[in-house]
């Protein structure tokens, strides 16, 4: 298995345990020398950072479904300039942002006609994160919960 399948994986089964109130205290091994090094691992997907990187793809997977019902809401847009300005606290940035930006790009790559802007916004809780869409000259603002996910 990688550690994309992996990664996979963990993002459909983690929202399943929160959502029903079974604290998730550990995902993933921890890491020693040995095992960081290549030396313990026999098979199976390892990264020491395996449960951030299964939130960045929860939060991904939010992100897509969100943008994509906000989307078919909206006036029609094609042939119009329609900016899409996603924002978290700090606190939350690593996994909003994913693994090397991957989340954002993963966005522009989906939605090659929108216009993205990310944000830190530490005017907003930790947990909380907010989604602006602008046609034009009109914006449609929602928060997000990230927490839960």
């Amino acid at each position: 298995m990688t550690v994309d399948v992996a990664t996979d994986w963990l993002s459909e089964l983690m929202p399943i345990f929160t959502s029903s109130g079974v604290p998730i205290i550990r995902v993933g091994l921890q890491p020693t020398d040995a095992l960081t090094n290549g030396g313990d691992m026999i098979a199976g997907a390892y990264h020491p950072s395996m449960r951030q990187l299964a939130q960045a793809k929860i939060i991904r997977n939010h992100l897509v479904n969100r943008i994509e019902r906000s989307l078919k809401k909206l006036p029609i847009i094609k042939g119009r300039r329609v900016t899409v300005r996603l924002s978290a606290n700090s606190r939350d940035w690593t996994p909003f942002r994913g693994e090397k930006a991957c989340n954002f790009e993963f966005l522009k790559t989906s939605f090659p006609d929108l216009d993205f802007e990310f944000a830190i916004n530490d005017a907003l809780k930790k947990g909380d994160g907010r989604r602006e869409i602008r046609v034009d000259s009109k914006t449609y603002k929602e928060s997000m919960e990230l927490s839960d996910l």
